[in-house]
């Protein structure tokens, strides 16, 4: 196989039948209706043991070389349940997803006072779009305290606090330890499929050829990208 020549090929199946077979990533699998959040707990695990050198985490973090122009960092915190700004780089985690056309809570001027209040995220809890309430629900699962959102982590009423934003948003995603990726749907409502209950059906791509083996077609990530709203948009 040749899997850098080609967008699909065949590999073997894991029968699914536990779930302690999936951590022999190298073999496809179901897609159970629920995310297993312990897998990817042991997915960031394998990342920091056996490739933080070759990750911006292990470099030198003074915040002014690494954020060149920004005043402060502000994540949302998990544990006081607010927005925090800091001038240190903590462990966090990012959101990547679509904006859409919905009615979509966002940290401006008026409301920032409010927000760097512990227990505002509950207060607006209603007003935030499902996709960012989930990443809030799966970070606290996985034991990450912070997570960045560009919508309640920029200013979006204030020019320059977003523009300095933009200029080093690619250092903000690069230096997270886990950007969380939500593909499916159209607006930032879509959520993510598998964190709550019906959210996701069981998916089998595979056929035993004979008993005990099973093969199934891997297409390859970008493709099926592309086939998703969230591949227009203009980055990350």
């Amino acid at each position: 196989m040749f899997p850098s020549l080609f967008t699909t090929w065949i590999c073997f199946a894991d029968n699914g039948n536990k779930r302690s077979m999936i951590n022999k990533y190298q073999y496809l699998r179901p897609v159970f209706p629920d995310l297993d959040v312990g897998m990817v707990s042991r997915w960031l695990s394998i990342c920091t043991k056996t490739h933080l050198a070759e990750c911006n985490h292990s470099e030198p973090t003074n915040f002014q070389n690494v954020f060149p122009g920004l005043l402060v960092l502000q994540f949302i915190d998990l544990e006081q349940k607010c927005i925090i700004e800091t001038t240190t780089i903590p462990r966090y985690a990012t959101l990547s997803y679509v904006w859409g056309l919905i009615p979509h809570f966002r940290l401006t001027n008026t409301n920032k006072q409010d927000m760097l209040a512990p227990g505002s995220i509950q207060r607006v809890w209603r007003l935030i779009p499902r996709s960012i309430r989930d990443a809030i629900e799966l970070v606290h699962r996985l034991e990450i305290r912070y997570l960045w959102v560009d919508a309640i982590c920029l200013v979006q009423d204030d020019e320059e606090d977003k523009q300095r934003g933009i200029d080093i948003m690619d250092e903000v995603y690069e230096r997270s330890w886990l950007t969380i990726i939500a593909v499916c749907g159209h607006d930032a409502n879509a959520g993510l499929p598998g964190l709550h209950d019906l959210s996701r059906e069981m998916s089998r791509t595979t056929v035993e050829v004979k008993r005990g083996t099973s093969l199934g077609i891997v297409t390859d990530m970008v493709k099926l990208l592309e086939r998703s709203v969230y591949y227009s948009r203009a980055w990350t």
